[in-house]
């Protein structure tokens, strides 16, 4: 009996039989490896892979629904209640007599929103219902990003490990979530023009080229997050800004391949100049940005949160046997640095075609990879975004799914016939 495979391909053959190469039906070359390959055995990959997620996520969320401890939360929430309230973007401190003279802004508006939306609601349960929530979003996001193999489970259950004690209530976990979508994003088959030997569409024009949807989406992610924190602008603006300037050198091999610069990639990286700052108080975000810059932070004496040493302070506080945020940071800590130089050796060992869409230029992916790694020496609570960007290395290209999708599709066929 014939398979769902051969039906569906008499099918596509029928409709673009004597019709131009140009404009035969598009057949989806990218369908994720997940959807079961065509092969009808949609219920089983179901269990196979979206269930453990979901179970994963879900697990990861209930161990995160412990007592509040962020003592940053209840002046967010005062904050939250100002703009509620008053519609109230404060320039000067205003809880403190003695420090009326200071400057305050609200950089996390769209968080601290929410946060007095829900405690306004549930109180103190729906914070931590709420902290369990973002986690559980947080950890489906990253299992998305790992490749699509069982592999991803423990490389998950390791990620979540060494981040378990900075995902917390705070707009940075929203921020970081929001961080994981753009590899997302750019992975849709709308970006297969940059990844493959042609385009998605060769005759669409240069704008339509420029402006497309999942152009404008990675525009829109970065918009976000500077409304949610301003403080994360730097690193979702440079992921945003590599996985949009990939492929700007052309392979020498294809029509679109040839030799050269392309500008379209170019492009559509330029409105990242503008976008992190479409926010209430623009010129107060980049003075904030600078305040917080590698160096400047340690340099202000504002290092008394022990949630704010550096990577190697940290680690030598666990050696020297001192109080630390974490239960146990030096193992987990060996663990990450074991997982970047893991991530590392495979990323510079596959081949260009086989690297994950949008990271596959090693001279942007590895340069903002060590902006990430000084960025987290500096400071060891940027774990958050090192960790996510390694993981995002070590996932797949349009091509891997599509080999994926043809060996499956011809396994079918054998064993099926």
């Amino acid at each position: 009996r014939p398979s769902m495979v051969d039906g569906d391909s008499r099918q596509r053959k029928g409709k673009n039989a004597g019709r131009p190469a140009a404009e035969r039906a598009p057949v989806s070359r990218y369908a994720s490896s997940t959807d079961g390959g065509g092969n009808g055995n949609g219920m089983q990959e179901l269990l196979a892979g979206e269930v453990p997620d979901l179970v994963l996520s879900i697990l990861a969320a209930v161990n995160c629904c412990t007592p509040l401890w962020e003592q940053d939360i209840w002046w967010q929430i005062r904050v939250g209640d100002e703009l509620l309230e008053r519609g109230h973007f404060p320039v000067r401190e205003e809880w403190s007599y003695t420090s009326g003279h200071r400057e305050f802004h609200n950089h996390w508006w769209i968080a601290t929103a929410l946060f007095s939306l829900v405690y306004r609601c549930a109180g103190v349960p729906g914070l931590v219902c709420l902290r369990g929530a973002m986690v559980a979003v947080f950890m489906r996001l990253l299992l998305a990003v790992f490749p699509r193999t069982f592999v991803r489970w423990p490389l998950a259950a390791l990620c979540f490990k060494i981040l378990r004690h900075r995902l917390q209530l705070r707009p940075e976990t929203m921020c970081v979530s929001l961080f994981l979508v753009l590899f997302l994003v750019r992975r849709r088959p709308a970006f297969g023009g940059l990844d493959g030997a042609n385009p998605a569409n060769p005759d669409a024009s240069l704008l339509e080229r420029i402006f497309l949807p999942e152009v404008m989406c990675i525009w829109f992610i970065v918009v976000l997050v500077a409304n949610t924190h301003v403080g994360m602008v730097p690193f979702s603006g440079l992921t945003a800004l590599i996985l949009l300037m990939d492929g700007f050198i052309k392979h020498p091999k294809g029509k679109w391949r040839s030799a050269g610069i392309d500008p379209v990639p170019i492009l559509r990286a330029l409105p990242l100049a503008v976008v992190p700052f479409i926010n209430p108080q623009p010129t107060a975000a980049i003075t904030y940005i600078l305040h917080h810059a590698p160096g400047n932070y340690k340099s202000s004496g504002q290092l008394l949160n022990p949630e704010m040493q550096s990577f190697p302070d940290e680690f030598l506080a666990w050696w020297n046997g001192k109080p630390t945020a974490d239960d146990h940071p030096g193992p987990l800590l060996l663990a990450f640095v074991v997982l970047t130089a893991g991530a590392f050796l495979y990323f510079i060992a596959r081949p260009y075609g086989t690297r994950p869409s949008g990271m596959q230029s090693a001279i942007l992916s590895l340069p903002a990879l060590a902006v990430y790694l000084t960025l987290t020496a500096d400071r060891c609570r940027n774990l958050l975004w090192t960790v996510c960007f390694v993981a995002a290395m070590l996932g797949k290209s349009h091509g891997e799914v599509e080999f994926v999708r043809a060996k499956r599709s011809l396994r079918h066929r054998v064993l099926l016939p």
